[in-house]
């Protein structure tokens, strides 16, 4: 690897069961620090009691690669995933600000392989989408996710966790110490992404009198979305 390339997090959403075959196929590209999450999809409730179904369950992972290679990667995942069609499955690449020097050594070493032809390249289209992350106490996330679909989202992805807040942290986010968390991710064009997070603070605070934390990261690449 010649100069110094981008760096992308890769992050994948499969239905649960699926996420083994996703990692294997990371591996054979060496790609690096791969996590897997366990989460649940927000599908209309119902669609999902017309069908009779329970809430999706998903798997979320989490990999790293780098320049063209994550381009490259995600396009052939999504083909051998099969996330063109609806509910399969999609992926996102998000840029990294800096990684260790171990990580970039890992990086390095990205088999040649993985370089697309320069046909394929032309064909590759990078699409303007944002990352949205919210942080709600434990069963909060239907509530926030509701005012998302108000503002124009399509759906999003929930995962539990665990708060470690301070005081301080309580203070500015005016937050109570809920250990339990649920933390709300979805994928939305550019343009939206104001109107979403504004309906999802707004609703937050007006229904549970706390604001909640919300942000948004740039992501470089969708595959499997449909808009």
């Amino acid at each position: 690897m010649k100069g110094i390339l981008p760096v992308y997090l890769l992050m994948i959403v499969v239905d649960r069961g699926k996420a083994a075959k996703a990692a294997r196929f990371l591996q054979e590209y060496s790609c690096p620090v791969q996590l897997i999450l366990n989460g649940h999809g927000t599908a209309s409730s119902k669609i999902m009691d017309y069908l009779g179904l329970d809430e999706p369950q998903k798997e979320i992972i989490i990999s790293m690669a780098a320049g063209e290679c994550a381009s490259v990667i995600l396009k052939r995942l999504e083909k051998e995933m099969n996330f063109s069609r609806p509910g399969l499955g999609i992926a996102c690449s998000l840029p990294l600000s800096g990684i260790t020097k171990a990580l970039s050594v890992q990086l390095e070493n990205t088999p040649a392989t993985v370089c697309l032809p320069e046909e394929e390249l032309k064909m590759k289209e990078t699409l303007h989408h944002e990352l949205i992350l919210s942080i709600v106490d434990n069963g909060m996330s239907d509530l926030a996710m509701e005012a998302a679909k108000q503002a124009g989202s399509k759906g999003g992805t929930v995962c539990k966790a665990r708060s470690i807040y301070s005081e301080e942290v309580k203070r500015i986010f005016g937050m109570t110490l809920q250990q339990e968390k649920e933390i709300l991710m979805i994928l939305v064009p550019a343009e939206k992404k104001l109107p979403v997070m504004e309906a999802i603070n707004s609703t937050l605070s007006s229904k549970t009198g706390e604001r909640g934390i919300v942000f948004s990261l740039p992501v470089h690449e969708v595959f499997g979305l449909k808009q």
